[in-house]
């Protein structure tokens, strides 16, 4: 053994030495029990060092499909690279570079020399495995490469055989149970018409109140994405994040209306609105009847973009109504933790993140052979639940309602 060269584990390594230097190298495995072990390597015979498996496991040539389970097994403990088993393996590939003197250490690092020569056995576990996996990963990185490039066909054929040989498998899905919400929806007609009268009771001699509008305009709009979401049993579906983010946008636009309060920034909000209808109207006007879109009417939009004055008169903004964006209106609205905590991550659903995508599309395959890879699952139907977030922002418009017109006590409640 002290005449052997050796530079560090690998099968490339293995594959390079003669007969006597593998034995003499391996000779403390090479006995019945670790080879029952090793067995599963007969199913891949195109492994760089097969010639000397070959001499060694007695199933060579004769594999057995059976075996691929314990493959699967072996790949699945190291998947996580912090895991005990993958630490265990990236020592071995640390100790051998130890060896091999591929690793200069101070003499005030002895102590780490001797906890990875000693592993497991000496020192403190908690500080002595994080050690090893950064060195693992901080040297040899080269070599690795060059390894990786040498071994490219083994690693493709290697993943390759295993997926075509064994079965996808789905992992099992959290099983959310479906809530009743059929007490919400009933005080969700009860509440929209006590606001329906409160709105009525506010005395207003503007033609055009863009304050009033407004504020019971949106919380109608609030408590309808509401009943949308109960009524469609959309909150534990895909429709449901999208609906929730909708509902947190005009949470915080109308919180900072109520925080700025001017008539100017009331107006603002409205003829923005208006301006997009008109916007909307003019890119379709001249277009054929079976070029319209089907979920708008061109003399709908007309009558929206002509309801304060005429058309002709109505400007049309490209940006943003508040001249910023929703987050920095939050911000202004003391309303950020709404920001964080709904329209971030529902907006994903909203423009097709890939996040969003894979959440809500694709399970996992539970077969470590096939390397965790994604399949197309049945629709989500049992997502978390979205609608104890919508009645909450509901009720937090609501309060906006009651702050701007007094006094308007109705809330919903879910139990």
């Amino acid at each position: 053994m002290k005449d052997l060269k050796w530079d560090g584990i690998g099968h490339s390594r293995l594959a390079s030495l003669t007969e006597a230097e593998f034995d003499a190298l391996l000779g403390p495995i090479l006995n019945d029990e670790t080879l029952s072990i090793l067995s599963p390597l007969s199913l891949y015979p195109d492994i760089p060092d097969a010639k000397h498996w070959a001499r060694h496991l007695k199933n060579w040539g004769e594999p057995d499909p059976e075996d691929y389970s314990i493959v699967g097994m072996a790949i699945g403990l190291n998947s996580w690279h912090q895991s005990e088993t993958a630490t265990d393996i990236r020592w071995a590939r640390v100790l051998s570079m130890v060896l091999a003197a591929k690793v200069i250490f101070q003499p005030e690092m002895k102590h780490l020399v001797d906890e990875i020569v000693g592993y497991p056995d000496v020192g403190d576990l908690r500080k002595v495995r994080p050690s090893i996996r950064a060195m693992e990963q901080s040297f040899g990185a080269p070599e690795l490469q060059a390894e990786a490039t040498q071994q490219g066909s083994w690693t493709e054929n290697f993943w390759t055989q295993s997926k075509r040989e064994t079965e996808c498998y789905l992992l099992p899905r959290n099983i959310v149970s479906s809530a009743d919400h059929s007490e919400i929806s009933r005080q969700i007609i009860s509440c929209y018409r006590a606001l329906a009268k409160h709105f009525n009771d506010q005395e207003s001699y503007v033609v055009a109140d863009a304050r009033l509008d407004a504020s019971f305009g949106i919380a109608f709009y609030m408590i309808q994405l509401l009943a949308t979401m109960i009524h469609g049993r959309s909150g534990s579906r895909l429709e449901g994040r999208i609906i929730l983010r909708t509902m947190a946008e005009c949470h915080i636009v109308l919180s900072y209306l109520k925080e700025i309060d001017a008539d100017a920034t009331w107006a603002q909000y409205r003829n923005y609105g208006t301006g997009q209808a008109k916007l909307a109207f003019l890119k379709i006007v001249d277009l054929d009847s079976k070029d319209l879109p089907s979920f708008v009417k061109k003399d709908d939009l007309e009558e929206l973009a002509n309801e304060d004055r005429w058309l002709e008169f109505v400007d049309i903004d490209l940006g943003s109504w508040a001249k910023m964006s929703l987050r920095d209106m939050s911000e202004r609205a003391k309303k950020k933790d709404i920001y964080d905590k709904y329209y971030g991550w529902a907006s994903g659903y909203v423009h097709g993140h890939w996040s969003a995508v894979r959440d809500t599309v694709f399970d996992l395959c539970g077969n470590p052979l096939h390397r965790f890879h994604r399949i197309p699952g049945p629709p989500r139907i049992n997502m978390a639940d979205a609608t104890p977030d919508a009645v909450k922002l509901t009720n937090l418009t609501l309060d906006l309602v009651n702050a701007l017109y007094p006094s308007f006590k109705p809330r919903i409640k879910i139990s």
